[in-house]
């Protein structure tokens, strides 16, 4: 007579694999983790898409200067050069957009003391716009716009007119502005006295040591020429009218 357990079937056992324990189908605490935040990351509206698009569409407008910063802008830039005065300096303006059209250009900071003149440029400018259709965003009213007008004196090499001349650490004339050409005589001299001429007001540094006797960054393109206005413009913020 057999034994009990002969005939009797085998239980079917699981592998590790199987049980979800190994290989690809292993659970872990940080699996489930990163399933839980796959399926509870929120997904963006349609209205976000939209918005995103019309942003991106927007920037892409504005590098090639399709949007409606690049005909306000370049209004402005003629309106300085077509200016009675001379301008140097900046200007702030605020330029308001409404279906397509620019209604109105505003002064909202200038950096020189010429306000009436840098008024008068947005007045010329938004004539110039007058009957002129202004691409402004997709899917919005209007756009109000900040651009700055940046305005200066300057000689053919970019120089500012004028030439600053030094003797020794005496400065004897000045330039027009911080880019102005410079000569200098003695430079790097250290003084050890100051000469007196009996008779006359003339006195003149006494070096102790000299460096170089004559230095300058004139430039040979501007010798006899004239200052010329130059002038751009930069976009400082685009947004949509409210």
């Amino acid at each position: 007579m057999g034994s009990a357990g002969e005939g009797a079937a085998e239980e079917p056992t699981l592998s590790l694999d199987e049980l979800g324990l190994e290989g690809p189908n292993r659970l872990s605490l940080r699996t489930l983790r990163e399933a839980h935040a796959r399926a509870t990351k929120p997904v963006a509206s349609g209205g976000d898409v939209v918005e995103s698009m019309r942003r991106l569409a927007q920037e892409r407008d504005r590098t090639l200067g399709l949007g409606a910063s690049g005909p306000v802008a370049m209004a402005l830039e003629t309106a300085a050069y077509r200016s009675n005065v001379t301008l140097d300096g900046q200007a702030t303006f605020e330029v308001v957009i409404i279906d397509n059209v620019a209604s109105a250009i505003s002064l909202v900071a200038s950096g020189s003391e010429k306000q009436g003149a840098w008024n008068e440029v947005g007045k010329i400018a938004l004539a110039q716009l007058a009957g002129r259709r202004v691409r402004g965003p997709t899917g919005s009213r209007g756009v109000v716009l900040r651009i700055q007008v940046f305005s200066r004196a300057a000689l053919p090499s970019g120089h500012d007119p004028g030439v600053e001349i030094t003797v020794g650490p005496f400065v004897v004339q000045r330039g027009r502005g911080k880019r102005s050409a410079r000569l200098e005589f003695l430079k790097g001299v250290g003084l050890t006295s100051v000469l007196d001429f009996p008779g006359t007001a003339a006195r003149l540094p006494a070096p102790g040591a000299v460096v170089s006797l004559v230095t300058t960054d004139i430039d040979p393109v501007d010798l006899g020429a004239k200052d010329r206005q130059v002038v751009h413009t930069t976009t400082l913020d685009e947004r949509p009218f409210d």
